[in-house]
């Protein structure tokens, strides 16, 4: 189907070489090309591609969670934690919810 080349162009982006160009693929890049344009954004929203990245880095802005602050929520929610692994970057919890007595 494909050679075995697979290349990171940026980091965490890989390419498959060897792959057939979809539709889609014509239609990403001219999306990509415009989004990125200075001049659609002015227009449009009345930023700049940079306010984008800029906003980012500002600390109002949501950040991913140690996997220590994930499980310390959870049980100050009233779940206790039977099973909580982290593989891959990726979070895997499981628990019941503790009934409360009123």
């Amino acid at each position: 189907m494909f050679k075995n080349t697979i290349t990171e162009i940026e980091d965490n982006f890989f390419e498959v070489e060897g792959l057939e160009k979809g539709e889609y693929d014509v239609q990403a890049i001219q999306y990509n090309r415009l989004i990125s344009n200075s001049l659609y954004n002015r227009l449009m929203w009345g930023n700049m591609p940079k306010d984008y990245s800029d906003f980012c880095k500002k600390e109002h802005v949501a950040k991913p969670l140690k996997s220590t602050e994930i499980k310390r929520i959870i049980e100050n929610n009233g779940i206790e934690i039977t099973e909580f692994k982290t593989k891959g970057g990726m979070t895997y919890i499981s628990g019941t919810k503790i009934p409360t007595h009123n």
